[in-house]
């Protein structure tokens, strides 16, 4: 039996030690990047960060409101003044079109109070002199007459030929024709003098009156209008829709930040910083090379755009055990172009000439 356990235990070995060779126990090991070699022979390091050539612009809303559509989605490209979220805005509908009313009847209003000022202003009308110049030549001819018979009657009377009341009825009639002269002759002169002064002076206050309401009117629409506009998000310039944050249904809070981030990325910038012992050794115009994250032996030249002039506090620290905490940063701005393989927000290295020759 041991004769043959043996020989079965070597076969058994050496099948799994072959099986061993070609079936390595853990995973590969992954050979760490050799690390960059430098692109300028004096050079100032420092990190930077890729934004849009109009940086990126974080939009927010103003209103506490409820979302009720997002227009946009992440990578598209708009114009600008393209809407981006519109909020719940039936109330401001409303409110506009009332504001809209009101400025309509205030329109109604000052028409019909011009046209009477002009009216009152026209007149006396040429038309309407010939109609009561005619009625007093008419009274003129209806007393002469009236005053003929009466005179007469008068001689009449004297001879006995006539009645009594028959000479007092012509004696009326011509008082009559009288008064009726004297009756149209005023109407004729009152129209000649055109429209009295009160009267206009009242016209005049309603056409102001009616002004003052149109302006209000317009003014109450004009805000109403804005008000209504503060409801739809619009983009300020043209860009790439970088990140949104706005869902249809939810509700935003006043100042509420980022709900939809914005950026002209035709052109890519990267914010190197630099530390401000370094900040002496900086030639505003110097080449400078960025190197991304992951590929150490990428270059992409960068253009210089210019040196921001405020130092500030470093704000992300990269964990080193020699890093100061109060350390102060120079940000330069370098032109990446329009490189595709760049993303916003991404982080890398950047290498800038500090008079040296480039390798």
């Amino acid at each position: 039996m041991i004769r043959w356990f043996l020989p079965v235990l070597a076969t058994a070995g050496l099948v799994f030690a072959g099986w061993s060779s070609t079936h390595p126990a853990g995973p590969a090991q992954i050979l760490p990047a050799p690390p960059p070699t430098a692109a300028f022979s004096q050079r100032i390091a420092g990190t930077g960060l890729v934004e849009a050539a109009s940086q990126n612009l974080a939009l927010s809303g103003d209103l506490a409101e409820t979302i009720a559509e997002v227009l946009v989605r992440v990578g598209d490209e708009v114009p600008a003044g393209a809407p981006l979220v519109r909020l719940d805005d039936r109330e401001a509908t409303a409110a506009v079109a009332t504001a809209q009313a009101r400025v309509a009847a205030a329109n109604a209003r000052i028409n019909a109070a011009k046209t009477r000022l002009e009216d009152l202003k026209a007149q006396p009308r040429a038309e309407d002199l010939p109609p009561a110049q005619a009625n007093v030549a008419r009274a003129r001819v209806a007393l002469a007459e009236a005053a003929d018979r009466e005179q007469r009657g008068e001689s009449a009377a004297a001879g006995k030929a006539i009645a009594d009341e028959e000479l007092a009825r012509r004696r009326f009639a011509r008082s009559a024709a009288a008064a009726e002269l004297a009756k149209v002759e005023a109407d004729l002169a009152k129209l000649q003098a055109g429209a009295w002064a009160p009267q206009i002076a009242s016209a005049s206050a309603e056409v102001d009156s009616a002004t003052a309401d149109q302006a209000s009117a317009t003014a109450e629409l004009a805000r109403s209008q804005a008000t209504l506009a503060r409801y739809t998000l619009k983009a300020p310039i043209a860009g790439r829709i970088l990140q949104c944050n706005a869902r249809s249904g939810e509700r935003t809070a006043p100042g509420s930040r980022n709900l939809v981030i914005l950026g002209d990325c035709r052109q890519l910038h990267i914010r190197a910083q630099v530390d401000e012992r370094d900040a002496a050794r900086l030639k505003p115009g110097a080449s400078a090379m960025a190197i991304p994250r992951g590929e150490p032996q990428r270059r992409i030249p960068l253009t210089f755009v210019r040196v921001e002039p405020l130092v500030i506090p470093k704000r992300s620290l990269t964990g080193d055990s020699s890093e100061r905490v109060d350390t102060r940063i120079l940000e330069v701005l370098y032109s990446a172009g329009g490189d595709s393989a760049l993303f916003t927000g991404q982080q890398v290295d950047v290498e800038i000439d500090a008079g040296g020759v480039s390798h």
